[in-house]
């Protein structure tokens, strides 16, 4: 899958989320989380949400969501409005949103830049 749009970190249940990070060539990030966009930390590194100044990886900002078993969600729809443009690569979904990140009390996305 290439980095189309300039895609970023994402976030998709767990099965997406494991195997699209694993086998990307261009060492796309994906995320796991519960439909209610909560982390899903097993078997994650809490740092991969929030950074932490950790790692490779260590200031992820997210951008798109695999839509995946999220179809219809009502959290992403009251989170991101009418600021959802879709990809469609082949048998996936890709749902590109404004930026955010992960709040490290509630577990749940922040937009950066929530006037936009």
């Amino acid at each position: 899958m290439r980095n189309l749009n300039h895609l970023k970190y994402g976030i998709a249940d767990y099965w997406y989320a494991k195997v699209i990070t694993m086998f990307s060539k261009n060492n796309l990030r994906v995320y796991s989380v519960y439909p209610s966009l909560m982390l899903y930390q097993h078997n994650a590194n809490i740092h991969w949400y929030f950074g932490g100044n950790r790692g490779k990886y260590n200031h992820p900002v997210f951008n798109f969501i695999v839509e995946g078993n999220f179809e219809g969600n009502q959290y992403i729809e009251e989170l991101f409005k009418d600021k959802i443009d879709t990809l469609r690569l082949q048998n996936v979904t890709l749902l590109k949103v404004p930026e955010f990140k992960f709040d490290d009390v509630h577990k749940k996305p922040l937009l950066c830049n929530p006037g936009n």
